[in-house]
């Protein structure tokens, strides 16, 4: 009973001292102690919804998670059955445009997601500005003709468009294109290419490699008028194509 007494004195000093701290706030609850229930019972229901919106969210997490998880196993089986043909593919035709060793990864994130990354001379570049331009042009593509080769059947070859920014380029790089859609068109592919008639290497090496079996000029200046600019240079773009028809005459 003794120990039973220490307890009781112990609740009964702890009472007093709450009624003593919160002496002005007791009277008033006491008289408007239907409102402070009704409020307590507000916040419980808050909070019991807020648990079960918490439960509902977890729950279709874990059917989104349950559903990822095979596409991702899949999409990593795709790659690894990719990196046996296309990587190869993608990498040499890279490798002959820019000269540089270059591999192709794919990086797993945090979010579950997957992303596409380049290394170049042991390297990683994981954004487009980490290259130069004329880096990205030929990255690019590399990338469509090796797809081209790599989806098309071989009975029906894919064509590809290619809208050239010579102006970007220099001499070296762009007599290394023209090589390069030579070698893709003499594999039976389709090129169709618009590009600016100036000094440019690349329409010079390609006539080159293609000649005349293989390649057709289409003077676009003769589908619309001229403007005033045009018409009083008209002499250097007949010499330009004088120039690329002369090596089409020559190419192989």
């Amino acid at each position: 009973m003794t120990r039973l007494a220490a307890d009781a004195r112990a609740a009964e000093d702890a009472l007093a001292i709450f009624q003593q701290q919160y002496s002005s706030v007791l009277p008033k609850l006491g008289s408007n102690s239907e409102a402070v229930i009704r409020q307590r019972d507000s916040l419980e229901d808050e909070r019991l919804d807020a648990v079960r919106r918490r439960d509902e969210h977890r729950r279709r997490r874990d059917v989104y998670r349950a559903e990822l998880a095979p596409l991702q196993r899949s999409l990593a089986s795709a790659y690894r059955d990719g990196e046996l043909e296309f990587v190869p593919l993608f990498r040499g035709l890279a490798k002959q445009f820019i000269g540089l060793d270059l591999d192709i990864f794919l990086e797993p994130k945090a979010s579950g997601e997957f992303s596409l990354g380049l290394e170049l001379q042991s390297s990683r570049r994981r954004s487009t500005t980490e290259l130069s331009e004329s880096q990205r042009f030929f990255l690019d593509i590399a990338l469509r003709m090796s797809l081209a080769q790599y989806m098309s059947d071989p009975d029906s070859r894919a064509a590809l468009l290619v809208d050239t920014p010579e102006g970007s380029l220099d001499i070296a790089y762009e007599a290394r294109a023209g090589k390069m859609f030579a070698e893709f068109v003499r594999d039976g592919y389709q090129l169709i290419m618009t590009a600016n008639i100036n000094a440019s290497q690349l329409l010079i090496r390609l006539a080159e490699e293609c000649g005349s079996e293989m390649m057709q000029l289409v003077r676009m200046t003769d589908w619309s008028p001229l403007s005033e600019v045009q018409a009083e240079g008209e002499d250097l773009f007949d010499r330009a194509y004088a120039d690329i028809e002369t090596a089409l005459d020559g190419g192989s």
